[in-house]
């Protein structure tokens, strides 16, 4: 293989991980999703005086958060709320209308649905 322009330097990390829900109640859909270093945040769960720290995505198919443990490298993740204001277009209605097309209108803040599908 020869390079005839070089290209630019990879930023961050891809991997493959499937939309389970896991740490989130389950129920997520079962898509196989490319997701990169930019699409995972930090969220967090307290019980009595302990919180932990979990790295969570987004399913751009079904909405269902999924919490990932095997993250390449240290990273130091964005807020779910820093990372939602960041990417606004992520946070779209998921409802699906009878002929398969999705929703546009934006999402109400950190849910998964706009105003008329909630």
């Amino acid at each position: 293989m020869k390079v005839i322009t070089p290209g630019r330097p990879q930023k961050g990390w891809a991997k493959e991980y499937t939309c389970t829900g896991a740490g989130n109640g389950n129920g997520g859909c079962g898509a196989v999703l490319l997701i990169e270093q930019d699409d995972v945040y930090e969220t967090s769960g307290s019980c009595r005086d302990e919180t932990n720290y979990y790295t969570t995505f987004k399913c751009s198919e079904c909405g269902v958060e999924t919490d990932i443990i095997d993250v390449p490298g240290n990273l130091k993740l964005p807020t779910k709320e820093s990372w939602a204001r960041r990417h606004p277009k992520k946070l779209s209605c998921i409802h699906r209308f009878e002929n398969g097309e999705r929703c546009t209108s934006p999402a109400l803040e950190l849910s998964n649905h706009c105003y008329k599908h909630r």
